[in-house]
This record gives structure tokens, C-alpha cells and sequence, in this order.
């Protein structure tokens, strides 16, 4: 059984600071702290729901739970535009390695 030491307000506030700390890292594009960031986040959520006064408190947390979601579709955009620009990287080291290959195919 867990021990709530903290009210749902305070888990949720951690919930943001995380998101923030989270959102840093993706513009450092640190993906290894993000990925531990996530998994604390995880588990701070994880109590955070199913606290015992959650149901009452969403009202009152609603605000930050809001910026936690628009912060994380910052990290999202940020991650993807890595993604895609490493997918761009990829395609165009196949197309030299190719060049290459043709290259010392015509060579011999």
C-alpha cells in the first residue's frame, strides 16, 4: 500500500516541474535524461491518480495538469523534428555509402 506523504496539488506541481525539466533536456536534445525523466514522472502520476483525494481535487489541479499537457506537445514537436531530421541524415548517408559502392564498382 502506498503512503501519500503528499497532497494531489503537490504531486501534480512535481508532475509539471518534471515536464519542464523534461522539455529542457528534449531542447538539449538529451533523449537519455528525458527518458529518465519520464519514467520519475511515471511514477509521480501513477500516485497522483490514484490518490486517495484525486477525485475531489481535479478542479483544483486541472490548470497545471492543462500546462503539463501543452508543455509535453512542446517535447513532442521537438522530439519529432529530431527524428525526422536524423531520418534525413540516415537516407543521405545510404545515398553517399551507394556513390561510393558505384564508384569503386567502375574503378576495378
Amino acid at each position: 500500500m502506498t503512503m501519500y506523504c503528499l497532497s494531489p496539488a503537490q504531486y501534480a506541481k512535481k508532475i509539471l516541474r518534471l515536464s519542464q525539466h523534461m522539455c529542457d533536456m528534449s531542447y538539449k536534445q538529451d533523449w537519455h535524461a528525458c527518458m529518465e525523466l519520464e519514467e520519475q514522472r511515471q511514477k509521480v502520476m501513477t500516485d497522483l491518480f490514484n490518490h486517495p483525494d484525486m477525485p475531489e481535487a481535479l478542479a483544483e489541479i486541472a490548470e497545471l495538469l492543462e500546462q503539463v499537457l501543452y508543455i509535453d506537445s512542446e517535447s513532442l514537436y521537438i522530439c519529432e523534428e529530431a527524428r525526422a531530421k536524423e531520418l534525413d541524415n540516415i537516407k543521405e548517408n545510404k545515398s553517399r555509402q551507394k556513390a561510393v559502392t558505384a564508384y569503386h564498382a567502375h574503378q576495378n
